[in-house]
């Protein structure tokens, strides 16, 4: 004979262990910039020459091996730039006629252009 307990008995376990997996779905740390579940982040300045910053100078990020155009973004007022979020892989940063060949391999990357 079953108890009558019995189907309350099993519908509150799997409710325990639903909330076991909610909970441990929610403890995982967060992916944090820079990292290998996001991609990685290349970022540098932009200058005229050795004192003055390029302000609002556009920035290209181009797949090295294709020459496809990834991303395009503008520097601040301090000459800066990034590009956030890209896979490990081979890259060229070009503003204006100057350009230099990047290679992400496991980490966030900065590349500094001088403009000619």
């Amino acid at each position: 004979m079953t108890s009558p307990h019995k189907p309350l008995t099993l519908f509150f376990s799997f409710l325990f262990v639903l909330g076991l997996v909610v909970l441990g779905s929610c403890a995982r740390p967060a992916m944090m910039p820079g990292s290998s579940d996001r991609g990685y982040i290349v970022y540098g300045y932009v200058n005229t020459d050795a004192e003055n910053t390029a302000e609002d100078e556009t920035v290209y990020l181009f797949d090295d091996g294709t020459g496809t155009l990834v991303s395009t973004v503008k520097t601040d007022t301090f000459g800066k730039y990034a590009f956030a979020y890209h896979k490990p892989g081979r890259y060229r940063v070009e503003a204006l006629e100057t350009s230099r060949v990047v290679v992400i391999i496991d980490g966030d990357i900065q590349v500094d252009l001088m403009l000619q």
